[in-house]
């Protein structure tokens, strides 16, 4: 990624150059509001959902029989706690600090 981002390289105009006469100052962050809060949204659910697959889905994945399956389980279940924990604090996080 980061290499193709090097070969893109950034939009015309994005950045004036210092020495241009009509060099204006650096884009503020409420220049670049996002377009529609309900794609923001649902992009966030889909990244939350692929998340719980990778996180829970590679715990389950472990179980190499029906001995200690039951304990892989209660592993899984732990880590989809953790998920659904840490995602909300972060969204809390954000939600205090835009304020």
């Amino acid at each position: 990624a980061l290499v193709g981002a090097v070969i893109v390289k950034s939009r015309d105009g994005r950045f004036p150059a210092n020495d241009s006469p009509d060099a204006q100052p650096k884009a503020n962050e409420r220049d670049f509001t996002p377009n529609s809060h309900m794609l923001v949204t649902l992009g966030t659910f889909i990244l939350w959902f692929g998340w719980y697959g990778f996180n829970c889905g590679s715990n389950l994945a472990m179980t190499t029989g029906l001995q200690n399956g039951i304990e892989y389980g209660f592993q899984a279940a732990v880590v989809a706690m953790n998920t659904s924990i840490s995602a909300a604090s972060a969204g809390l996080l954000v939600f205090s600090a835009r304020r």
